[in-house]
């Protein structure tokens, strides 16, 4: 089985549960806005933490399952790079970040919290980190993560992949908005995709990069 699951949902849960440890943290402004104090959620502090969080939830499974089987963690584009805005000749006119937070009375560094999230997704792509052999991250330039999602379900036969976003979730409700998502609920008739030659080209890479880290040779 191959097990699916969104950084940004693991980034969402894990900047919740820094927010619920740290609730002394924030100062209120005349205007009504929550400052978090000391750019708590950019600092290399955070980032270990992250780390150690998807880790750690990873290694909460049955060892003897995940012996085999294999976990993609899937990542983000940047959101003016994403693929789905050429279907209607667009361009992308939002905030530039990939990630930022619904609450719109709390205050934080959002560029900075961003970087940091990359730079994790980044250590964690490149094994930079220690972690078990059948856990890999994967991303592409022009794909937003659920798009991404459906070209692996696609490659990979939907019922060979299960979606572990729900059981990460854990009936929590999303503090994060993802700038992807906007995109993708704004565009219609997806399926238009398929007719992008730029579309075949993508889905090989993603072969290739699924067939080297779980060592499958394709057959065609």
């Amino acid at each position: 089985m191959i097990y699916l699951a969104r950084f940004d949902i693991f980034l969402d849960i894990y900047t919740r549960k820094v927010f619920d440890g740290i609730l002394s943290g924030f100062s209120k402004t005349e205007s009504g806005e929550y400052l978090c104090g000391n750019n708590m959620l950019s600092s290399q502090k955070f980032g270990d933490g992250l780390e150690k969080f998807i880790l750690d939830h990873v290694c909460e499974k049955d060892d003897d399952i995940f012996k085999r089987n294999y976990f993609f963690i899937i990542g983000d584009c940047r959101p003016y790079d994403n693929i789905l805005l050429d279907l209607d000749h667009v361009k992308y006119r939002g905030n530039r970040v990939k990630y930022r937070l619904l609450e719109k009375d709390i205050n934080i560094d959002t560029v900075s919290f961003n970087r940091r999230a990359d730079y994790v997704f980044s250590r964690m792509f490149r094994r930079a980190v220690k972690m078990p052999s059948n856990v890999f991250f994967v991303s592409h330039i022009r794909l937003g993560t659920s798009t991404l999602k459906r070209f692996m379900n696609s490659i990979l036969g939907e019922v060979n992949c299960f979606n572990m976003d729900e059981n990460i979730l854990n009936g929590k409700k999303r503090c994060l908005v993802n700038a992807n998502d906007i995109i993708e609920s704004s565009v219609k008739d997806k399926y238009r995709l398929n007719r992008l030659p730029e579309t075949a080209i993508i889905a090989g890479e993603l072969k290739q990069y699924i067939g080297e880290c779980v060592g499958f040779k394709w057959s065609c």
